[in-house]
């Protein structure tokens, strides 16, 4: 009789631990940690993936939680046909996507973001740390999760530049962006565009120049110079502070 309790006990837990185990799983690894200086990037792109391990297809939903982030960080996430912009508060996605039985997320439905700026508010240094959650929306408790830190160090400039051998290009301290072409008798013309995508300053010049930043909002900027046929000749990230 004993033995028969301990054998029914023995089932009942685990049958217990089986059906709390859960059906999703991260594929490859759960936990990521990514650091960089602002003068190289401005912002992460978190992907991986989701295994479904049972005979049954399951709807899936995807709720992203702070775990701490720095004032003036965001984040953001593009999941099942459907983007988030920056936000700064936890979030749970309305969009849904159907995993079949024993098969995984594809690529690219999930895509995580986190900005070292957000708004007007100029890129700056920290550590933002987000966990992913993707769930059973027919059973939450049914979920697996991604932990990420994202290290931003300090660091101001132009960052990610290119530039033909004919024109230099210099980030100056007191915000401005100095052009110094070889030939000063070419005519050249630049554009200034804001990460949301708007024009904030344009103009032709020959021979050395400087645009003077102070007059813009703090944050990202993108810059292209152009020669008098068109084409491209630098282009490059900015930050100014």
């Amino acid at each position: 009789m004993r033995k028969f309790i301990y054998f029914f006990l023995a089932v009942l837990i685990s049958a217990f631990q089986s059906g709390n185990s859960g059906d999703l799983s991260i594929v490859d690894i759960d936990i990521i940690e990514k650091s960089t200086n602002i003068n190289e990037e401005w912002a992460f792109d978190i992907m991986s993936s989701v295994f479904n391990s049972s005979n049954e297809t399951k709807i899936i939903k995807l709720k992203i939680d702070i775990i701490s982030m720095p004032y003036g960080h965001s984040f953001g996430a593009c999941w099942a046909s459907g983007c988030l912009g920056s936000s700064i508060e936890n979030w749970v996605g309305e969009k849904t996507f159907e995993l079949k039985p024993y098969s995984k997320i594809d690529d690219f439905v999930f895509v995580g973001h986190y900005y070292c700026y957000y708004q007007d508010i100029a890129c700056t240094p920290g550590v933002g740390k987000l966990r992913f959650t993707f769930f059973d929306s027919n059973n939450p408790n049914d979920s697996a999760s991604i932990f990420a830190t994202l290290t931003f160090s300090d660091g101001t400039g132009i960052t990610n530049g290119y530039s033909q051998s004919n024109l230099e290009v210099n980030y100056m301290q007191s915000n401005l962006l100095r052009f110094t072409p070889e030939d000063n008798q070419e005519s050249y013309s630049y554009s200034i565009i804001s990460v949301n995508g708007f024009e904030v300053s344009n103009d032709k010049f020959s021979g050395e120049t400087e645009v003077n930043l102070n007059g813009m909002s703090s944050g990202a900027y993108l810059y292209t110079v152009f020669d008098s046929k068109g084409k491209i000749i630098a282009k490059g990230k900015m930050l100014k502070n």
